[in-house]
């Protein structure tokens, strides 16, 4: 279960000296995890229809090299097993080099929209979906 962007970085994301700013790779984090939830064909407004939400409860990251202006990454999600929350692995890569830039994962946990109570396991729309992908 893995899902994978390719983009060139934009000027915005930037500081003065070319490199992305350290705070942008969370949204990139957050587009390719939105990308592999719709590859589950659990997004997160299929979530919403079916009563959760999945806020992040933890997130690790690790600044291997730098990611400069215009050049071409790819991000890289995939699902790290877990039957109580939702963890999820990233990559950073250089396309050019295959350089390994950020790594991190993000802990994601479900919670009832009805009572707004945080679940501890993972609810058995998500959990069920896993099991036929595993």
């Amino acid at each position: 279960m893995e899902a994978s962007l390719t983009f060139h970085v934009p000027f915005q994301d930037v500081d003065s000296m070319r490199v992305v700013w350290h705070g942008n790779y969370t949204r990139y984090f957050e587009q390719v995890r939105a990308e592999l939830m719709r590859s589950l064909k659990f997004t997160y407004l299929d979530m919403e229809k079916a009563g959760y939400a999945f806020p992040i409860v933890q997130l690790s990251v690790k600044y291997k090299a730098s990611a400069h202006f215009d050049e071409l990454i790819r991000v890289t999600a995939r699902i790290i097993p877990c039957e109580n929350c939702l963890d999820i692995a990233y990559e950073v890569r250089s396309v050019e080099t295959n350089r390994l830039l950020v790594t991190a994962t993000t802990r994601q946990m479900a919670v009832c929209l009805k009572s707004g109570e945080s679940l501890f396991e993972l609810p058995e729309p998500l959990l069920g979906l896993m099991r036929r992908l595993v």
